[in-house]
């Protein structure tokens, strides 16, 4: 079955520990630092989220932060499988620290970030007991819908279904192709790659993708 489960993120609960702000800046990506949470799906089925938040260089220092990180992840490859999840890198500059992370697969997101994430194609979501019954918006004209339940070509057409709070913290997303379809609230920017939350009001998100 699809795992339901609540939504934690790495920054958050660094942000709880720390006592950082829990909002981001504006003005860095001359620096190369992402402004907001940004989450990558890869064709091959692995995961890279970048984590934003700020930060207060009184309160720790972000060697701390990445010491801290990497006691976890080895503790959870220790658990589930060598090179389930790496940290890449952590950055910082200027009150912003991205956290950088490659998960091997969807599922190992979804158990590292106690979150719902599944990626894969329509048919594999119902397999794994989605319900798509609900309305996705085409992204080339916004007053167009379908329900999920006619998806076409379902072999073919991938999905990814997250929790992830895109209305609360500034997340983007990034699929391997191009998106066809999204869930109310959602809209996709012109590459139509790349999606961000407008006002999303159900439980879960749904992304339509070649």
């Amino acid at each position: 079955m699809l795992k339901i489960r609540g939504i934690t993120m790495v920054i958050l609960a660094v942000a709880a520990l720390f006592g950082l702000s829990g909002c981001g800046e504006r003005g860095h990506q001359d620096a190369g630092l992402k402004e907001e949470t940004y989450i990558t799906v890869h064709d091959d089925g692995s995961v890279t989220a970048v984590m934003t938040d700020s930060f207060a260089e009184a309160y720790y220092q972000p060697s701390e932060l990445e010491n801290m990180i990497l006691e976890e992840t080895a503790a959870f490859n220790e658990q589930e499988g060598e090179d389930s999840i790496k940290l890449e890198e952590v950055l910082a500059e200027e009150g912003i620290i991205n956290v950088i992370m490659v998960f091997s697969d969807s599922d190992y997101y979804a158990d590292y970030m106690d979150s719902v994430f599944f990626t894969g194609t329509v048919a594999e979501a119902i397999a794994a007991g989605a319900d798509l019954d609900r309305p996705l918006f085409d992204i080339q004209d916004m007053t167009s819908m379908i329900n999920g339940t006619q998806i076409p070509d379902t072999d073919k057409a991938h999905i990814l279904i997250t929790d992830e709070p895109m209305n609360i913290a500034p997340v983007a997303f990034e699929t391997f192709g191009r998106i066809l379809y999204v869930s109310d609230g959602l809209a996709a920017d012109e590459e139509n790659n790349i999606v961000r939350a407008e006002s999303r009001t159900e439980e879960l998100s749904y992304i339509v993708f070649e």
